[in-house]
């Protein structure tokens, strides 16, 4: 027996994660660079091969295996930010935050 009725929706697909920043992280990351700053740089050693942007405001995420990411720019990264991009680098102490992405439909980047 076949229906009519539609499909339901798909549901968005979260995933939570912890990121340590570390200090390696914060030696080797350059500030002002949303794609080579300490926190992509801890990102991207969870993601191997990913693309990232790491905005004040979002996070997003282009895993090598496909598809998209998205996240709202945690408090304390959005501080942790505010400390390396005003030249306070050797203030700044390796920390941990959790994210929690969003599967999306990014094709590309966004502008920085």
């Amino acid at each position: 027996m076949t229906t009519d009725a539609p499909a339901p929706p798909v549901p968005s697909v979260r995933h939570v994660e912890t990121v340590p920043v570390t200090a390696e992280h914060i030696g080797n990351g350059i500030a002002n660079d949303c794609e080579l700053c300490p926190v992509a740089l801890a990102l991207l050693a969870l993601w191997p091969g990913a693309d990232i942007h790491v905005g004040r405001a979002e996070m997003w995420l282009w895993p090598a295996t496909g598809g998209s990411l998205t996240a709202v720019t945690p408090p304390s990264v959005r501080q942790f930010i505010d400390v390396i991009d005003s030249g306070g680098r050797k203030s700044a102490e390796p920390f941990d935050f959790t994210v929690e992405w969003t599967a999306g439909n990014y094709d590309q980047e966004p502008a920085s």
